[in-house]
């Protein structure tokens, strides 16, 4: 029996183009993997990277170092990170991010002025006594001298950030007539150095420990108090709404 010839299988480009995804076709689950995965490693050099740091200092950690521990490659590090400085500035965004993105007190002017000033100020203290925040100003302490850089990175990336977002609160509350201040950054210093004080100096220098959950709650209500007392004006000005998006009056 003679054999027949196999014939292959042969689709039209017609049937070709339809099993073809398409390419504006959107693949959300793709990327978010990907992004997942991109945070994911940034994440895992911050956390080699403070470990290092913390052990090596600041001069005794290099970025062979930390590639070597958490691996990948230099390239990768530098697509996140451009320098050991810029990684400092990686760990305190990602204490500042969590007080300004996990709550809505700073922008959201529903919310009663006490109860924003309490949330506000019970991130701030979580925020200053948290390990990567006392690591960081650990690392600064020692190492300012050598590397005034560190210091200006670490000041810009965190106290800066913090009066700015409070500067904005303020801003939005006197607007609305339920704060009166003449001097935004004064009133900011008075608020936030209420809530941190020395305490987060005292936890990096190893005197005492982070205080806990009954001592934050009595230190964020007196800083409240204390700032209503000389900032909270006695009747909120309802906003008319002709006065949205207007300028300060002329005189």
């Amino acid at each position: 029996m003679s054999r027949q010839p196999t014939r292959r299988a042969t689709h039209s480009p017609h049937d070709r183009r339809a099993r073809r995804p398409s390419d504006d076709a959107p693949l959300p689950v793709a990327a978010e993997v990907t992004r997942g995965a991109a945070t994911d490693r940034r994440a895992r050099y911050l956390e080699i990277a403070q470990r290092l740091f913390a052990e090596h200092g600041f001069e005794g950690t290099s970025t062979d170092m930390i590639v070597a521990a958490a691996g990948g490659s230099k390239a990768t590090l530098y697509k996140y990170f451009a320098s050991k400085e810029a990684i400092i500035g990686g760990l305190i965004d990602s204490v500042t991010s969590r007080v300004t993105q996990a709550h809505p007190a700073f922008r959201d002017v529903s919310i009663p002025i006490r109860e924003a000033l309490t949330e506000i100020g019970r991130a701030t203290l979580d925020a200053v006594v948290s390990p990567t925040a006392v690591a960081a100003l650990r690392l600064c302490l020692g190492e300012v001298g050598r590397f005034p850089e560190l210091a200006r990175t670490v000041w810009a990336h965190g106290p800066a950030k913090s009066y700015e977002n409070f500067r904005g609160f303020v801003a939005l509350r006197c607007e609305r007539g339920e704060l009166a201040v003449d001097d935004a950054q004064l009133a900011a210093e008075h608020f936030l150095g209420g809530i941190a004080g020395h305490i987060q100096l005292r936890v990096a220098m190893g005197i005492t420990r982070a205080p806990d959950e009954a001592e934050r709650a009595r230190r964020v209500e007196s800083a409240v108090e204390t700032f209503l007392a000389r900032y909270g004006a006695a009747t909120p000005r309802p906003r008319r709404s002709a006065e949205v998006g207007r300028g300060p009056r002329r005189r």
